[in-house]
């Protein structure tokens, strides 16, 4: 298999220009959230499994543009992100976060006045913290995090003929993974598309960060143990083991490089889906 793919390497790197596309097979006790991506040129899909639902992302780097397609429901929803339309979107994301600290703030001084104010009747009145009240309505909910930690490794790996940075994934104190990365700059394509695909990527990490100025104002304060940035986020994954919570392997995920010509169509929103409905009317 390993020699597969490395024929596959050695003929993406010797052509022109080509399609690429890396598919992750998934396993029963193994898997990535990713399960393929293609590139072409200036387009890139990513395609993805989350809570069992899949999820495809389109990039049109030449219309600075996002679609994510739900494919559950058979909607999509499109985002321009061109700088003028992502530098927007920041400053709506941190208005609208920075007016919630100023309503929490203004009701938890609120609340502290009524309870100053019964306690001089002589009732009592517990201290409420709202921080406090929504971190534990969120895991109520099922909404809390584990707390998560990157470690790196000092191993060497080879997957595909290309040599990957590798990484240790914990959650709540176990290691669930080990997880192999390429940098972006490092993928086996030709200069020109690799130029596509280190600005579409740019541009989808700018478009990640416009959302900071909100979710950090619903982030759990002790989800997130100090470590090493998520490779996740900006580097391409090549390999993933699975580890059992008795700290054995329970499987592998190894990606497949294929440069074959991707179908222009899979770039396309598909036939008989909706726009999303945002408003929830």
């Amino acid at each position: 298999m390993r020699r597969q793919l490395a024929a596959c390497l050695l003929l993406i790197s010797g052509i022109a220009s080509a399609d690429v596309s890396l598919m992750y097979p998934q396993q029963a006790s193994c898997k990535s959230t990713m399960t393929s991506i293609q590139i072409s040129g200036s387009r890139m899909r990513v395609d993805s499994v989350m809570d069992n639902k899949k999820y495809s992302m389109l990039f049109d780097g030449m219309e600075d543009m996002i679609t994510m397609l739900d494919h559950s429901s058979r909607q999509y929803h499109q985002t321009e992100v061109d700088d003028d339309a992502l530098d927007y979107n920041k400053d709506v994301m941190s208005s609208t976060g920075t007016y919630i600290d100023n309503q929490m703030k203004a009701a938890q001084a609120q609340m502290k006045q009524q309870c100053a104010q019964m306690e001089k009747q002589g009732f009592s009145c517990p201290n409420m913290d709202l921080s406090a009240i929504m971190q534990n309505a969120q895991a109520m909910m099922g909404q809390s995090e584990p707390q998560m930690e990157i470690r790196a490794v000092d191993k060497n790996r080879t997957i595909a003929g290309m040599a990957c940075k590798t990484f240790d994934r914990y959650e709540n104190g176990i290691r669930t993974s080990e997880e192999c990365y390429i940098e972006q700059k490092d993928m086996p394509m030709p200069d020109k598309d690799k130029k596509y695909l280190l600005r579409n990527m740019k541009v989808m990490l700018h478009y990640s960060d416009t959302f900071s100025g909100l979710s950090e104002k619903f982030k759990m304060t002790d989800t997130e143990k100090a470590s090493l940035p998520d490779p996740a986020n900006s580097n391409v994954l090549f390999a993933k083991t699975c580890f059992a919570p008795d700290g054995s392997e329970a499987g592998q995920v190894v990606v497949q490089v294929s440069n074959e010509a991707i179908e222009v169509s899979g770039f396309d929103i598909p036939a008989g889906y909706q726009v999303m409905n945002m408003t929830g009317q």
